[in-house]
């Protein structure tokens, strides 16, 4: 992994081509992995030990991470925008991965396929396309809430909902329009969860469709929104949406 090099530490990162071959997500993480070790170096004659430096008694727990999350974000001048979306996520009673998928929208922290191509991990023409509409070369605003594809699938929710079609807006803008859209604080963490569960159903079909050469069917899409939400209803993860699981947006009420 490294060594000492008179009085510099050096790293020696062995990536295995053969073990990420196919798979853009985890050469991703690799890259970001060295981005981070770069800048860090071992101790010398110190015991290896776990310690979570942000707390004064090295002890890690959720709430001091989000608190240094978020303060490193504050001195990187994030919008005030994206600090209100990710509060509200954090308050909003979700699944963990719900949760971190959703920070990591907020700061375009997933392997969008423009993030490979900075990386220099992808270089084909073709590759470069969106993955549910092979037109442009995109972002993860575009994937998530502008293809072709994704508009057809939020218009369908907000059928659902009995919503105004709204404006198309990048990322961040669009999730806190959705929030805004409806009233009072238990509508507003519904809302919370259904985008959540549309942009990761959206993601997931993306890999689907890059790893195991899926379709994209826009009804199979909405069915697997269906079943998130009708999961974290089970697990008594957010307040009833009052869903049947045969046809959760069918019969979903969305009353206080």
């Amino acid at each position: 992994m490294g060594s000492w090099q008179t009085d510099s530490w050096q790293w020696d990162f062995h990536v295995d081509a053969d073990e990420l071959l196919g798979n853009l997500e985890a050469t991703y993480e690799a890259f970001l992995l060295i981005e981070l070790l770069t800048n860090l170096k071992p101790g010398i004659n110190v015991s290896d030990s776990v310690k979570w430096w942000p707390n004064v008694d090295g002890q890690f727990s959720v709430k001091s991470c989000y608190s240094f999350l978020r303060d490193k974000e504050l001195e990187d001048a994030v919008e005030p925008t994206a600090l209100a979306s990710i509060n509200r996520i954090w308050r909003t009673d979700i699944p963990s991965k719900l949760k971190v998928f959703g920070w990591r929208v907020i700061f375009n922290r997933l392997p969008t396929k423009d993030q490979l191509v900075k990386r220099d991990i992808i270089h084909s023409d073709i590759d470069k396309l969106c993955a549910l509409y092979l037109n442009v070369d995109k972002y993860l605003d575009h994937l998530l809430f502008n293809c072709i594809v994704s508009k057809k699938v939020w218009c369908k929710i907000f059928v659902w909902l009995e919503l105004q079609n709204m404006e198309e807006l990048e990322g961040i803008y669009h999730f806190n329009q959705f929030i805004q859209a409806v009233s009072g604080k238990i509508k507003k963490k519904k809302c919370c969860l259904i985008c959540l569960a549309i942009i990761w159903t959206i993601w997931n079909k993306r890999n689907e469709i890059i790893f195991n050469e899926e379709i994209c069917d826009i009804d199979e899409i909405i069915s697997s929104i269906e079943v998130v939400l009708w999961i974290c209803q089970e697990t008594g993860t957010l307040i009833s949406l009052s869903v049947a699981y045969e046809n959760t947006l069918g019969n979903a009420s969305f009353n206080d």
